[in-house]
């Protein structure tokens, strides 16, 4: 855009370098004069942007993706806009030394005999200026092409499926490890989930380690196998005997399913019962794999994963698996659970095994607790509030959230991202449409005369609209197909930010391009109706 309108001012100026060169002004003072004015407003304009530099950065802060370090110190410091004032100066110089020396450079006979005529400009200013709206059209479509990727890939995220019932669901995460140890955690969990279970409008409660979308990984993955026989994948029947499956470990309440809303496909959940189940002592880091000094056997909910994977035929209720970090450890299946995300939208769904919370309570000191309720979420978190406080008024408390926004903020990233190279779209868009308009609305002004007595010898408005437009289009087609081609060699970049889209995605590109056609046209069908309405009796007069 910039480069256009220095082009369009400097052929405007022809006649009035002439003149001043037949005054006697040299090249060297008129090039001058007019790099001096391409300069001034081009730090004119940089100083507005450094003004803008500042809203952006505070912006920047609000849509925080969470993952930026330091980002509180972020800032438009004096590097800073020494760089931003540098570039608009050397903006000014790349783009006003072309029009600047050609002005100067014109014969003063010509510039006097083409001021006096709406001339049509010099084809190498045309190409030059065709290339220049076909690059803009280009660039701005790889932009709307990613950010139009980044948007359907965002949505599809959004529609994901976690498994279980966010909607409804308070949760409270606390850290009691330097409060309490060893059973003592146990029955601090215990009591602070009878007192939640009173809660008014609290319909099932439930605590783990780790509930989903906290963040991070819950306590341990290990790999499992069928106690007393040797574990085989059912889709490969000539697999090694001691081929192993990993699977990340849950413990959790017995409320744990109810209260995260999703359902047991097989068996049952687990069970007050299960809740008293006696503690299995923690692992001697020092010696992982040492046998329990009392062997236990332990409900648990497989998901129907993992299932699948070890008994394929669907046996699946009392069958035994054995921890490979705790020899003399079973896990009895009496429950199949269906699957659910734990980690993030865009994560697969993986093998997960569902142990009693009370088995493990006191390995570590967090816990994870989910309310279930009815009505406003005021009162539930309120009485989450009192009844930690009641257990334990110097207990950090933790922060009191809904499930909803656990996953929201699961998405921080690629809202941001999405957002954030769908505001440079737009912006190139603008530019790009506002450029296509400038650039016909100038030609057609110079073209006023040709119009007229085309329009004089008989020539139709619509055959004029359909001339300029055809050949607006021909340049919005070059620019398309090269920002297309831009758009699917740059798509690797964007790779590692879609989810369930290939970032060649014929809908997205093809929506893209159609959006930026239409747009294209349109800014080039008013300066046609412009030129069509021409009356040429007054064309030719000024003539």
């Amino acid at each position: 855009n910039v480069a256009n309108l220095f082009l369009a001012r400097g052929m405007d100026r022809e006649g009035e370098m002439a003149i001043r060169s037949a005054l006697g002004a040299n090249h060297g003072r008129l090039v001058a004069q007019l790099l001096t004015e391409s300069v001034l407003l081009a730090i004119v304009g940089g100083t507005i942007g450094i003004a803008t530099a500042f809203l952006g950065v505070e912006a920047f802060r609000v849509l925080n993706p969470g993952g930026i370090p330091r980002l509180g110190e972020v800032t438009v410091d004096l590097r800073v806009l020494g760089f931003a004032l540098a570039l608009s100066t050397l903006t000014g110089i790349i783009f006003g030394i072309v029009p600047a020396i050609t002005s100067a450079w014109t014969d003063a006979y010509a510039g006097f005999r083409e001021s006096t005529s709406r001339h049509t400009a010099s084809r190498s200013r045309l190409k030059l200026r065709n290339g220049l709206v076909v690059a803009e059209i280009g660039l701005a479509l790889m932009l709307l092409a990613g950010a139009g990727l980044l948007f359907n890939s965002f949505l599809r995220l959004r529609q994901v499926d976690t498994g279980f019932e966010p909607e409804g669901m308070v949760t409270l995460q606390l850290n009691i490890q330097s409060a309490y140890e060893g059973a003592e955690r146990l029955a601090f969990a215990e009591a602070l989930l009878e007192r939640l279970t009173a809660a008014p409008g609290a319909t099932a409660v439930g605590a783990s380690w780790k509930l989903p979308f906290a963040g991070g990984h819950c306590c341990f993955q290990t790999a499992l196998q069928p106690a007393g026989a040797r574990a085989r994948y059912h889709d490969d029947d000539d697999a090694e005997d001691d081929r192993r499956l990993t699977a990340y470990i849950h413990p959790v309440t017995s409320g744990y399913f109810k209260a995260l809303g999703f359902p047991i496909l097989q068996g049952r959940g687990l069970t007050r019962q299960d809740d008293a189940l006696p503690a299995v002592a923690p692992p001697n880091l020092d010696e992982l794999g040492t046998v329990q000094p009392t062997r236990y056997t332990l409900p648990a909910i497989a998901n129907r994963q993992l299932a699948e994977r070890f008994w394929p035929d669907g046996d699946v209720l009392g069958k035994t698996l054995a921890l490979n970090f705790l020899p003399g450890v079973e896990l009895e299946i009496v429950g199949v659970s269906d699957e659910i995300l734990h980690w993030n939208l865009n994560a697969d769904r993986g093998l997960d095994i569902y142990v009693p919370f009370a088995a493990f309570a006191g390995w570590i000191g967090l816990l994870d607790v989910a309310v279930r309720h009815e009505g406003p979420v005021g009162p539930v978190a309120q009485a989450m509030r009192r009844a930690v406080w009641e257990l334990n008024p110097n207990l950090p408390l933790g922060e009191i959230v809904s499930m909803e926004k656990r996953i929201s903020r699961s998405i921080t990233a690629p809202r941001f991202y999405t957002l954030l190279l769908a505001t440079f779209a737009t912006i190139a868009f603008l530019l790009a449409a506002g450029g296509v308009y400038g650039s016909m609305l100038y030609s057609v002004g110079q073209r006023q005369r040709e119009m007229g007595i085309r329009i004089a010898l008989g020539a139709r408005s619509a055959h004029v609209v359909r001339m300029i437009v055809g050949r607006g289009m021909i340049l919005i087609g070059i620019g398309i197909g090269l920002g297309l081609a831009g758009a699917i060699t740059l798509s690797s970049v964007l790779e590692s930010l879609v989810f369930g889209i290939a970032t060649t995605d014929p809908a997205t590109l093809t929506a893209v391009s159609v959006l930026l056609a239409v747009v294209a046209t349109a800014a080039c069908y008013f300066p046609a109706r412009v030129a069509a309405r021409a009356d040429p009796l007054e064309t030719l007069r000024a003539e």
